[in-house]
């Protein structure tokens, strides 16, 4: 195939992406489950076997990825440092044809793909994407429902041919509890929306939905998953406690600047040109109205019931520009907002949460502002000056990844060394790496994942976790029990010794580290840089710093002891 001249600068900023992604990958590590997982090998093909069926039965119905990621892992991250490049090459292509439909403009929309990929937020994409299970768990499942989705509107348009199709729809299907139960509901999607000539192949959609349901049904009916609910205590309270305490968890990567923020921003402006080329001022005044507390922060600045009402507003405002488009003969964005109100939903009510499992509701969002784009400018010069703008932000995160990855990949290359030469006398010391945020859980604690650790590398004796840079601080003369920690130029001192210098209660409440003074409850979340006052519906105090977890302890700056519980902590002098 040959390019057009036009397309030149939109390959070439395709060749740079995926470079630097490439690059981004020769630092990735095992992380979090990977060392679970890689454990179902070290017994051999019996063991790997036998840990699966077990894995099966007793935590989750996950066989089909599981099957290819234990072994995998057993070359350590090799084999991801080219399949997730892959991955999100192909993926992010399957969005941009998607998102062109049958116009032209698939180069320059492939290129916007990429340079919006580094914006899903370092928790989302880091603990989505960036390591072996989390690779297999959510990146991968994602892209075969856009794949499946792209399949069926093919060969339903088409009238004829298809029928290996339904091996995709069992597959979407099987793969994680979040997004297998959204290929039934694509079958059904398609087939209403294309109603026309889908009505003359009711066969192929029975069959297809068929595979669907019976692929959700390995999954997700198994004892497996009925083990892991009732195990969990979490699983056990009602939905709307859940939903409200999830709610809490993924309020602040929705709407803080470490998160999605950047993509729906750029969708929010995407509605709004659609709207103004459509001359619809009213519309367009409804999404900058919506787009302001997004753009401005302000939803951080008022606290959860700013941000519940701000996400809520831009929540339902894209839910009726999906009806409005459908209306209009658009089938694309219709169906990628209901999935993203579907995998939200999912989100909300599951009792297994983790900012990765907003990484299927962010490449949803991402193919909605790329479509609405797309059917916003006739022509392609705004798209290719809208990539321009994009390239040098996403060029900048990306060089920030890198370094970030490549200084924590050289801890634990260390650390691997020595676990690798450890001779079983004595405890193995494993550093702890310069920033958690990146990789994060790519050292284990003796109570994160430190058990599958020591079984891979056969170590008997334990471990235990150090910081290259501490230091001894004290507050007015008293000496603080716990060296502070330093991370990213400022010191860190634990929530429990914050809590002991106040004299208050220092708790946990699911993912929050809380001080309650007897006249005020705050609330620590990871990697967030608010913090909660009172039982969550309260207003929300700006932080200097993000909160930090370091070995399931959790660490606030000093700068924001001081700033907001008046403790003047300095080093102690000897």
């Amino acid at each position: 195939m040959v390019l057009r001249k036009r397309d030149c600068m939109s390959a070439a900023v395709c060749l740079l992406m995926l470079t630097l992604i490439s690059v981004l990958h020769l630092y990735v590590r095992m992380a979090a489950d990977d060392f679970y997982y890689a454990t179902f090998c070290t017994g051999g093909l019996r063991g790997f076997l036998s840990n699966t069926v077990y894995h099966y039965r007793n935590v989750t119905g996950r066989a089909f990825v599981h099957l290819l990621l234990s072994p995998l892992l057993m070359l350590d991250m090799i084999p991801f440092r080219i399949w997730n490049v892959l991955l999100i090459g192909f993926m992010t292509y399957i969005m941009a044809v998607i998102s062109a439909g049958r116009g032209k403009g698939v180069c320059c929309l492939w290129a916007l793909a990429l340079t919006l990929f580094p914006f899903m937020g370092i928790a989302v994409l880091g603990d989505g994407a960036l390591w072996g299970a989390g690779s297999f768990n959510y990146l991968f499942p994602t892209a075969l429902i856009i794949l499946f989705f792209l399949l069926m509107m093919k060969y339903t348009e088409s009238g004829r041919g298809g029928w290996a199709v339904v091996i995709v729809a069992f597959l979407s299907a099987a793969t994680v509890e979040m997004t297998g139960i959204l290929a039934p509901i694509t079958v059904l999607y398609v087939f209403f929306a294309e109603y026309k000539t889908a009505k003359d192949r009711i066969g192929y959609f029975a069959a297809n939905f068929a595979a669907a349901c019976a692929g959700y049904a390995t999954l997700f009916g198994t004892c497996g998953v009925a083990a892991r609910l009732s195990e969990n205590g979490y699983g056990s309270i009602g939905l709307f406690t859940r939903a409200y305490r999830n709610y809490e968890l993924f309020s602040r990567m929705i709407m803080d600047g470490g998160g999605i923020f950047v993509i729906v921003a750029a969708l929010l402006a995407a509605i709004g040109f659609y709207c103004l080329k459509r001359k619809r001022i009213a519309a367009f005044a409804a999404f900058a109205l919506t787009a302001l507390p997004v753009l401005t922060g302000t939803g951080v600045i008022w606290g959860s019931v700013g941000i519940a009402i701000a996400a809520g507003v831009c929540a339902f405002s894209v839910f009726l520009f999906g009806i409005y488009t459908f209306t209009a003969g658009e089938r694309v964005i219709p169906f990628f907002t209901l999935m993203i109100f579907l995998s939200l939903g999912v989100c909300l009510i599951s009792p297994i949460v983790g900012m990765r499992m907003l990484l299927p509701a962010a490449l949803f969002l991402t193919v909605v502002c790329l479509r609405t784009l797309a059917l916003s400018f006739s022509g392609e010069s705004v798209l290719r000056i809208a990539g321009a703008a994009a390239v040098v932000p996403a060029v900048a995160v990306m060089v920030l990844f890198i370094t970030k990855y490549a200084s924590n990949a050289g801890v634990i290359d260390r650390n691997t060394l020595a676990a690798e030469k450890y001779d079983g006398s004595g405890t193995l010391y494993l550093q702890n790496v310069p920033d958690e945020r990146y990789g994060r859980s790519t050292v284990p604690s003796p109570g994160n994942f430190g058990e599958y650790f020591c079984r891979l590398y056969g170590i008997s004796a334990g471990i235990k976790n150090y910081d290259e840079e501490t230091t001894v601080m004290s507050c007015d003369g008293q000496r603080i029990l716990s060296p502070a920690i330093r991370r990213g130029g400022e010191w860190y001192v634990t929530v429990r010794d914050v809590g002991r210098l106040l004299d208050a209660e220092v708790s946990w409440d699911y993912s929050y580290a809380v001080i309650d003074t007897g006249d005020e409850r705050y609330r620590f979340h990871l990697n967030s840089r608010a913090v909660q006052k009172g039982n969550g519906y309260g207003e929300c105090e700006k932080l200097a710093c993000p909160v930090r977890m370091v070995c399931e302890t959790t660490y606030i700056s000093v700068k924001d002891a001081d700033a907001i519980f008046g403790l003047r902590i300095s080093p102690l002098e000897q």
